[in-house]
C-alpha cells in the first residue's frame, strides 16, 4: 500500500511540475530587458560606440555597437570580439565590459538579441 501511495505522489509531483515548467518555460528562456530610459546613447555608460543598424539574412533589422579599440589607430588590424549578448538584458547590460575591452586594445561588435 505504502508503494502505491508513493509512486500515487510522484506521479502527481511530476505532472504538477510539467505543468509549470511548460507555464513559466517562456520567462526560464527569453528574459531580456527594456533599456532605460535615456540610455540608448552609450557614451551615457561611458562608452564611446557607433550605433550599428544591420539585416539579417530574412529581411529582419537588428541593432548593435561598434566600440573601436582605444591606443589603436582604426586601421591597425586590432583584434575583434563579435558579441551576441543571448538572451537576457540588453546592450546597456554589456556596456562597461565592452568598454573594458576596449580600453584593453580589443575592437568589440556588441549587438542585440533579436528575440
Amino acid at each position: 500500500m505504502r508503494f502505491v501511495q508513493a509512486m500515487a505522489f510522484i506521479v502527481v509531483a511530476f505532472l504538477v511540475l510539467a505543468v509549470l515548467v511548460r507555464l513559466l518555460e517562456r520567462g526560464f528562456i527569453y528574459f531580456p530587458l527594456r533599456y532605460p530610459a535615456g540610455v540608448w546613447d552609450p557614451a551615457l555608460l561611458g562608452v564611446e560606440a557607433e550605433e550599428v543598424w544591420f539585416e539579417a539574412a530574412d529581411g529582419t533589422r537588428l541593432h548593435g555597437w561598434w566600440i573601436e579599440a582605444q591606443g589603436r589607430a582604426p586601421s591597425s588590424g586590432a583584434p575583434v570580439l563579435l558579441w551576441s549578448h543571448g538572451n537576457a538584458g540588453n546592450l546597456t547590460h554589456r556596456a562597461p565590459h565592452a568598454g573594458a575591452l576596449a580600453r584593453q586594445g580589443l575592437s568589440v561588435f556588441l549587438f542585440d538579441y533579436r528575440g
